[in-house]
Order: structure tokens, then C-alpha cells, then sequence
């Protein structure tokens, strides 16, 4: 597979946005760590779509992706990891 740097793609007939570099070709990671709404980790969470914005908007999460439509798109893997980063910044 080749890695490309892509400005705007199409993925399930959706325009993404995306700032780093994405594998195309529905790689391995895609199938194990699929890219999951604001709704979906909030729910895996226990909180509010809201409180999945407003930390976004704080620099705690970082979306893998945002739509053209400025909706966020997350991995849960990378989720987990900012936000057990983001605990052991507030616990120093």
C-alpha cells in the first residue's frame, strides 16, 4: 500500500478533510479501529455530544478526521490515549 498526504478525499461517499497522512486502500487499522462519530464516544464515554465538542474545543481530544461539514470523526484507540494524557496533565 502507499501512503498519500490528501488536502480532501471521498471515504463512504462523504468528503473528509484530512491533516495528516492517510493510507489508502482500507488498510488493517481501518478494520480494527474504524473512525467513530462525536456520538459514538460520547456514548462509549458517558457524556454528552457536548462535552465531546467542548473538548475538542479545549485541545483535550483531537479528531482523526473532520468532515467538510466541520463533524468530528475519532478513533478509539487515539481517543483513549489523549484522554489518559490529558489525566496525567491535570494529576501533575
Amino acid at each position: 500500500m502507499t501512503a498519500f498526504v490528501i488536502d480532501r478525499m471521498m471515504i463512504a461517499h462523504r468528503a473528509y478533510r484530512a491533516d495528516s497522512v492517510i493510507v489508502m486502500g482500507g488498510d488493517q487499522r481501518e478494520r480494527d479501529d474504524p473512525l467513530l462519530t462525536s456520538g459514538d464516544v460520547a456514548k462509549r464515554l458517558g457524556v454528552a455530544v457536548a462535552t465531546i465538542s467542548a473538548w475538542v474545543r479545549q485541545g483535550r481530544l483531537t479528531p482523526a478526521v473532520t468532515t467538510m461539514g466541520g463533524r468530528y470523526r475519532f478513533r478509539w484507540s487515539e481517543v483513549q490515549e489523549q484522554l489518559r494524557a490529558a489525566r496525567e496533565t491535570d494529576d501533575e
